[in-house]
């Protein structure tokens, strides 16, 4: 081609390919179309665990059964990220190095915000992609790789079961929660792998989100228990200041070493 011709990466599709059927887990379902229905099974799981309704939880906590852990259980998303954690450390010990210097209890809430925010915008895939890209390059900039992705999946399929119960978390809900999570990995492990392998930097402004995606934007809030709009944190001197609801944009500030 002539001078005036756009710049072509010198990877090939097939390679990528072969790097992606490499990277993905057992569990991964190529093209996972989740309809309208599974996503509102989905949400109104994750709502049972988000509004601490979840009855397992609350006889594990008659019963003293809840288990051990770095931080007290004190309600359901509690107890789901504190599961999540004992399984990633657990099936990847390395991690632990990762999260040596960070308060587990504010970096479960960090994990539990994204899934939310994940499942509320599956009925928009350009806030659904969006928030993935961020969360992806991210992850990449703070050396995580994207096997540490896999096995989270299996943690928090292990997690919904404990917490929810079998009644409901049954085999229907574990195969969508599957193909929910493999949505998400369809987005973050080709990042990884153009980061990991090609040297790709992330974009400088990371990427746009599209203006019809505004109300995508406010179940986006709702799913972290913040305002759609605005929630108060009180200042030193004890005045209120308005807090931006926590989105996709926030990633950076929550994944931040030491957060």
């Amino acid at each position: 081609m002539g001078n005036g011709a756009s710049t072509v990466s010198v990877h090939s599709v097939a390679a990528e390919e072969d790097l992606l059927e490499i990277a993905r887990p057992d569990y991964f379902i190529r093209d996972a179309k989740i309809v309208p229905s599974e996503i509102a099974t989905a949400q109104s799981q994750w709502k049972l665990i988000e509004e601490n309704q979840s009855q397992v939880f609350f006889d594990a906590q008659t019963n003293n059964s809840l288990g051990t852990f770095s931080f007290p259980i004190d309600n359901c998303m509690c107890w789901f990220y504190g599961l999540l954690l004992e399984h990633l450390f657990q099936h990847l010990p390395t991690a632990q190095e990762t999260f040596a210097s960070t308060n587990l209890n504010s970096q479960g809430r960090a994990f539990a915000r994204v899934i939310g925010m994940a499942v509320k915008s599956l009925d928009d895939e350009a806030a659904f992609k969006h928030l993935l890209e961020k969360l992806a390059w991210r992850h990449c900039e703070l050396g995580v790789s994207s096997n540490e992705f896999s096995v989270m999946g299996d943690g928090i399929f292990c997690a919904l079961k404990k917490v929810l119960g079998e009644s409901i978390y049954n085999e229907e809900s574990d195969m969508l929660w599957k193909k929910i999570y493999s949505a998400m990995l369809q987005v973050i492990i080709p990042i990884f792998i153009r980061f990991e392998q090609y040297g790709e930097s992330p974009p400088q402004d990371g990427p746009s989100l599209p203006m019809h995606s505004s109300t995508a934007a406010k179940e986006i809030a709702k799913a972290v228990g913040t305002s759609a709009v605005t929630s108060k944190k009180k200042g030193a001197a004890g005045e209120n200041h308005n807090q931006t609801a926590f989105t996709a944009d926030h990633i950076n500030d929550v994944y931040s070493p030491g957060y």
